[in-house]
């Protein structure tokens, strides 16, 4: 029998399979001034995130500009990863399709992106060909502007504007004209960034209704409460706005433990200080987004701690799950023979405090910072290779793969 030329003691700890944060975004090309695929990567390998898939910044969907992405990220990034595409038209879904996208992001909730309706039913159709997922940023931008506008005439320019800009009936909407849309296009749909309890219960009856719909939340949304928005300001800007009740928080997790929320992403998002500075004088001059790669991971195994889900159900909902929605699996998202080797270490004991000065991303703000967690990501392997230990970063620059998704799909 062959024998391994290295042996690990990793006992009395546990082994799961590496997480996938299927909604990241590393700027690289056009914004390295926010993060780039060295950063982000090394925050990924640390949080215990070994593969990540990153949407599309403003100018894209062009194949030039997607090549571009991935030889950079080729060069720089530690961790594997997969790229989406952003079809203004129809006719770019073939040619992203040909060029190796994980899946298309079509954003309902930014005016100079979101397609009319006629338009997004076509592009949704064309999408139905490819067997990939359209990932939807759901929410109604139309409503949204005329709210704003609204707000700005009275001088409504404080913190709690922006979630009055953007109320949860503009997301249930966007929902639900999504759902209605994909499904008679033929379309496998993924609705991101999931914040309300009321979209929950849209996703529910749809999936019970045999409605091809998937669905992510983020930690923000399960874990920022309304006083922590008051504390955060500008830094607490999200697109769609964190809800932060009781109501919405509960029905999130519930929406999660009962299978009509199907994983957990960060929407990783980083920004300049000062695009965030200007949010105290005028809220929506600040710019939405938040980092959370390198926290997802030891913010969930302190709820595992905490006895809000099971290990295995957190395994579920951050690797196995992610790798079947986007056809990665069983390349990715579980641990077997002829798996890729990609593996976390985690010691569920080991209690920290989360920390700004600790996050490898460019951004220097961590909504968690402070934080208390029970339960750390003590080493990260992928492809059977430790990228990082502790901490600290083991792998060369580049050692990241581009993920490419299967032809045959994996869906839920």
């Amino acid at each position: 029998m062959p024998h391994a030329n290295k042996v690990l003691d990793v006992e009395g700890n546990y082994i799961i399979p590496g997480c996938i944060d299927v909604h990241v975004h590393f700027r690289e090309p056009l914004r390295e001034d926010k993060e780039n695929w060295s950063s982000g990567s090394k925050s990924a390998a640390c949080g215990g995130v070994t593969t990540v898939l990153d949407m599309p910044e403003s100018v894209e969907p062009t194949i030039e500009d997607l090549n571009k992405k991935a030889t950079q990220a080729e060069d720089k990034s530690v961790v594997d990863f997969g790229l989406y595409g952003r079809p203004i038209n129809s006719e770019d879904v073939k040619d992203l399709y040909e060029a190796g996208v994980i899946g298309y992001k079509i954003l309902l909730g930014y005016e100079q992106f979101c397609p009319n309706d006629g338009m997004f039913f076509q592009i949704l159709s064309r999408i139905g060909e490819t067997n990939l997922p359209a990932v939807v940023h759901a929410e109604d931008i139309i409503i949204v502007r005329s709210l704003q506008e609204r707000l700005i005439l009275k001088g409504e320019i404080d913190i709690d504007a922006h979630e009055r800009s953007r109320p949860i009936f503009v997301e249930e909407e966007a929902i639900s004209k999504s759902i209605i849309l994909a499904n008679a296009a033929g379309c496998k749909l993924h609705i991101a960034h999931v914040s309300s309890v009321a979209g929950v219960d849209i996703i529910k009856r749809a999936k019970n209704n045999g409605r091809k719909v998937t669905a992510e939340t983020c930690p923000h949304y399960l874990m920022l409460k309304k006083s922590d928005l008051e504390r955060l300001g500008p830094y607490g800007k999200i697109n769609p706005p964190v809800r932060g009740t009781k109501k919405d928080i509960n029905g999130l997790w519930m929406g999660l433990l009962k299978g009509s929320i199907d994983c957990i992403s960060t929407d990783h998002a980083p920004h300049l200080i000062q695009e965030k500075e200007v949010g105290w004088e005028n809220i929506f001059e600040a710019a939405p987004g938040v980092i959370g790669v390198q926290t997802m991971l030891p913010l969930m195994l302190t709820e595992v701690n905490n006895g809000l889900l099971s290990l295995m159900k957190l395994v579920e909902l951050t690797s196995t799950n992610p790798a079947k929605i986007f056809n990665v699996y069983p390349k990715k998202g579980t641990i077997q023979v002829g798996s890729d080797a990609d593996l976390v270490v985690i010691d569920m004991e080991k209690k920290g405090v989360i920390r700004t000065e600790d996050q490898f991303s460019k951004m220097p703000f961590t909504p968690y910072n402070g934080w208390q967690i029970q339960g750390c990501p003590m080493m990260t392997m992928i492809r059977g290779e430790i990228v990082a230990e502790n901490g600290e970063i083991k792998a060369e620059p580049g050692y990241g793969e581009w993920i490419k998704p299967k032809n045959k799909s994996h869906f839920i």
